[in-house]
């Protein structure tokens, strides 16, 4: 039996313990540095026990059988969350140029992790393909570094443009749902002041950005929390702030218009 520390940034530490060996190397590809073997005596958070082909995930007092355990680990992180209360935590990508964060805000599956690798191996700093760690009251964001997920397609578009990573590992859950990992040798190690905010889409044939009105900034912020968050007059007058200062539409079909619309960028 072995026992890990999970220790994200600005979020609450769990205490994993599993009898599998396999799965300790398959959890640190998932969250790579935020994740260190403990010999620790204190009483797991979550209880993954190998059974035949399955594998018995207890958290608390609710155990359930699944032959997806990362999977599953990862989907009780994000409905369970606990952000420090100074943070708002945004679904994005975020990197770094001239010491300014860029973030890039949009759903799942619309390319935010392969227009993040592909920037990093153009000479951005990697600060997060997933979780936007925005602190409230200075506006800066706080890096969360874990390694690149990336899908079969991201990976055929990465080639393309001749971007793709030397080394990749592959962490698969099922069939169809691999994942492509590496960690980014050029990662943010420290909070950086917020360059801007894009709210991006990616489409066929259009390379633009535009300016948004207040009201269209406040309800794509709304929409973007990786949470729930309370809609509270603070919470409103702390979204109309972000929004007053930053907030742009970005449409790309060549992920190239992204990097000059960076390295580019003045305020």
């Amino acid at each position: 039996m072995k026992s890990y520390l999970l220790k994200m940034p600005c979020q609450s530490v769990y205490v994993i313990e599993t009898d599998c060996p396999v799965f300790g190397s398959r959890i640190t590809l998932k969250y790579g540095q935020h994740i260190v073997e403990t010999d620790t005596t204190a009483t797991p958070d979550i209880s993954i026990l190998k059974e035949g082909d399955e594998y018995t995930v207890t958290v608390g007092s609710v155990s359930k059988k699944t032959s997806r355990p990362i999977f599953y680990l990862n989907r009780f992180l994000y409905e369970n969350p606990s952000y420090s209360s100074d943070i708002l935590a945004l679904h994005g990508g975020a990197v770094e140029h001239c010491g300014k964060a860029y973030v890039f805000l949009a759903a799942t599956t619309t390319g935010k992790t392969t227009l993040t690798s592909y920037l990093v191996s153009q000479g951005c700093g990697y600060i997060t393909d997933d979780c936007v760690l925005l602190e409230r009251a200075s506006l800066m964001l706080y890096p969360f570094a874990k390694p690149l997920h990336l899908r079969a397609g991201g990976v055929e578009v990465l080639k393309k443009y001749n971007a793709l990573p030397a080394e990749l590992e592959c962490l698969s859950e099922q069939e169809g749902n691999d994942r492509y990992v590496y960690t980014p040798q050029n990662s943010v190690e420290k909070p950086l002041p917020l360059g801007e905010i894009f709210f991006i889409e990616r489409t066929e044939s259009e390379n633009s950005v535009f300016q948004m009105t207040g009201a269209e900034k406040i309800a794509a912020l709304m929409k973007s929390p990786i949470t729930v968050y309370p809609v509270t007059s603070d919470y409103l007058r702390f979204l109309s702030r972000l929004g007053r200062e930053f907030g742009k539409r970005l449409k790309y079909c060549d992920m190239n218009f992204v990097k000059e619309v960076i390295e580019n960028y003045e305020r």
